[in-house]
């Protein structure tokens, strides 16, 4: 049956859409409510790191605490939590005292709470949905990737009619509609098999990592995925600094050339909805040919090539993104979700910015075409080393993850 006809899923991915356009607005109205108060670059850019920041502190901390914690109380405490965090804007708005430091705060503590929700929501879907899980997690991709479509144009149209700080209102709206979906959905309760200490939480963490780490194989997926960050992180920066030098675009023309983006990873959701039935490893290493392929392609000197090089890449991204959740969510012990997940996001954050930085500096020594074949070739080696990991081997014989040897969550002393 298909997942979309499961009520559970459906009332799911419904209040799922609409928070997800809400979220879109959010992202949207901060960077112009930021601009329109200070006309600061410098503050843009804090903010934008500031929403990475949660991911690369919090990330396997949360993890940890999910793990711990029953899923369905914290999606509906990160709601509720999110709702009173967005209201800081508007209230303090209206009371004339709103400074660019209370967004920034707004904007850390909103990202932080949301990764209590994001764990949640990945440790829950497995036991909402089990053997469909897989199928799960591409629809809900499909769904976010459509509110990321749609949310921006939507933002646009209706800006001149409610501002920004309308737009923030209207997130801060969805999250109600977010909660009664989730109230419709009856989501279960899990049992906690210990009773939650505050004292261990750094031995979870550290047999989160040890879980993640734990052989050979999982060793060397996680250096693909380093890899993969690695050379995916600098790819729109650079697209649009090429288009603007090289080219001389103006920033409309360079608008339709980044929105392809975006129907790549629409595509991306869609090809992957006919790849369900086969292995999640198979999404990674055909994610993977892709965003070799486009990158490659960004080397040729032309611009013709560069949307078809954008939607092939960030097709392949989402493809590697639902694929990685799948093999974590079907091979990984249950109790271990939240920080095996977390461990994987923070791999990638740290990797982020290091491959940033570089390719910037790249260009001050090399042709941007250069810069796009050196990507291109630290993804083919990122490939190579999937190979390498013998992660579909494993998938097929269902040991992809090695438990801890220390005392794990189930056998702790009370």
């Amino acid at each position: 049956m298909s997942i979309w006809r499961n009520k559970k899923f459906s009332r799911y991915a419904f209040g799922m859409l609409f928070n997800s356009l809400g979220n879109s607005f959010f992202d949207l109205a901060v960077p112009l409510l930021i601009y329109n108060m200070t006309q600061s670059l410098a503050l843009m850019g804090t903010m934008a790191i500031l929403v990475q920041l949660p991911k690369i502190l919090l990330g396997p901390l949360i993890g940890a605490l999910v793990d711990r914690l029953n899923p369905r109380r914290v999606l509906f405490c990160s709601y509720f939590l999110q709702i009173f965090i967005i209201a800081a804007l508007p209230i303090t708005y209206y009371l004339n005292i709103l400074t660019p430091w209370i967004v920034l705060t707004v904007g850390f503590l909103l990202n932080a709470v949301n990764l209590f929700a994001r764990s949640a929501n990945f440790v829950i879907t497995p036991l909402l949905y089990k053997d469909q899980s897989v199928q799960a997690n591409v629809a809900f991709t499909t769904v976010w990737t459509f509110s990321m479509l749609i949310g921006p144009i939507i933002g646009a149209a209706i800006l001149p009619f409610v501002y920004p700080m309308g737009l923030i209102l209207i997130d801060g709206l969805t999250f109600f509609i977010m909660i009664f979906s989730l109230q419709l959905v009856g989501l279960p309760h899990r049992k906690i098999t210990s009773k939650w200490k505050f004292t261990r939480i750094y031995k979870d963490m550290a047999e989160g990592f040890r879980m993640s780490f734990g052989n050979q194989s999982l060793r060397l997926f996680v250096l693909s995925i380093a890899l993969c960050s690695f050379a995916t992180a600098p790819e729109i920066t650079l697209v649009i600094y090429h288009l603007k030098s090289a080219f001389k675009f103006s920033d409309s023309y360079i608008g339709y050339f980044t929105s392809c983006a975006g129907f790549g990873l629409f595509a991306g959701t869609l090809f992957a909805r006919y790849l369900k039935s086969k292995k999640s490893s198979n999404l990674f290493f055909i994610g993977y040919s892709m965003i070799a392929a486009g990158l490659l392609l960004l080397a040729i000197p032309s611009w013709y090539q560069i949307p078809v090089a954008l939607l092939i890449i960030e097709a392949g991204k989402i493809m590697y993104v639902i694929g990685r959740s799948a093999i974590i969510q079907t091979h990984c012990p249950k109790e271990y979700l939240g920080r095996v997940n977390s461990t994987f996001q923070l791999v990638e954050q740290i990797i982020y910015p290091i491959g940033m930085a570089l390719a910037v500096l790249m260009i001050e020594s090399f042709s941007m075409y250069t810069v796009f074949v050196g990507l291109g070739v630290v993804m083919l080696l990122s490939l190579f080393v999937l190979f390498s990991s013998r992660i579909s081997l494993n998938e097929k014989t269902g040991n992809v993850f090695s438990a801890p040897t220390s005392s794990s969550i189930g056998s702790e002393k009370r």
